[in-house]
């Protein structure tokens, strides 16, 4: 989507991740196997979480957001995710509803994420591992030749 004076890539409010490098790594980068590592980094020791985001590409601020809601989650869902970590994202077609652990994460965690956060999977218009129904994935088309 072209704006006047810019390219619109996610929709929503602007936050710490709308730049163009955090656009960069959620191109390249699904966060769903890598963000449980960084966020169990960062539930032992809040450093080396926002470390090991930011070695994924993220910007500081960026990374920042991503561990706060890694810790948070640590917090608010450490009693449902605890026998759900290993368990797949999503139950069977055509529902596929989310396992428990993320279902806390989407409904405590996400809109705090969502609202400092600014850019999402969903409102880039990127797919991930967790399947979301096709209304909440926004459509925008990222071509580098309009940057």
């Amino acid at each position: 989507i072209n704006a006047e004076y810019g390219v619109v890539t996610h929709t929503g409010s602007c936050g710490l991740c709308s730049t163009a490098q955090d656009l960069a790594i959620y191109l390249i980068e699904d966060f769903t196997s890598a963000g449980k590592v960084c966020a169990t980094k960062g539930l032992i020791n809040e450093k080396r979480g926002l470390e090991c985001y930011m070695q994924i590409g993220l910007t500081y601020e960026c990374a920042k957001i991503w561990n706060y809601d890694g810790i948070y989650d640590g917090q608010v869902c450490t009693s449902t995710c605890i026998s759900h970590l290993t368990e797949p994202n999503n139950g069977p077609p055509p529902a596929c509803e989310l396992n428990e652990c993320l279902q806390c994460d989407e409904d405590k965690a996400g809109p705090i994420f969502s609202a400092y956060g600014g850019r999402t999977r969903r409102r880039s218009g990127l797919l991930s591992e967790i399947v979301r129904p096709c209304s909440s994935i926004a459509h925008i088309t990222h071509d580098p030749s309009e940057c």
